[in-house]
């Protein structure tokens, strides 16, 4: 979603993790997938198939790939596409935050995911969680 998950995650140290941890990638999965309840479960299933019929893109590869994820978010819901990915960082935030466990590598992510949170309150991306 916004900076944190291309720099962070994808282009930084972690994307040996993303593509090589199962795990990583089932956790950042659960969290598109509740951030994106904003759409309530069944219109998160419409976009859900609408990516996969018009973009030939799963959740998966979205995890994988964030840039092509944002794009057609864009291209789906135009500005609003801010506040589904408000809705997914906050998600990250809030399940990183509640397992930190100390972990510098949690530490720094964290501090990213609040920026970029910050960010998009004041590009107006606002919505009230």
């Amino acid at each position: 979603m916004a900076t944190i998950v291309r720099t962070a995650l994808f282009e930084g140290s972690h994307p040996r993790a993303v593509k090589e941890n199962q795990r990583v990638r089932d956790w950042m999965i659960s969290c598109v997938n509740r951030g994106m309840q904003i759409l309530s479960e069944s219109g998160w299933q419409s976009v859900v198939y609408f990516l996969k019929s018009e973009y030939n893109l799963t959740i998966e590869q979205a995890v994988e790939n964030p840039q092509r994820f944002i794009l057609a978010q864009k291209e789906i819901f135009g500005l609003g596409a801010k506040l589904l990915e408000k809705a997914v960082l906050e998600e990250l935030y809030l399940t990183i935050s509640s397992s930190e466990e100390s972990n510098p590598l949690c530490k720094a992510f964290i501090d990213m995911l609040e920026e970029d949170l910050k960010d998009l309150e004041r590009n107006g991306a606002g919505i009230g969680r």
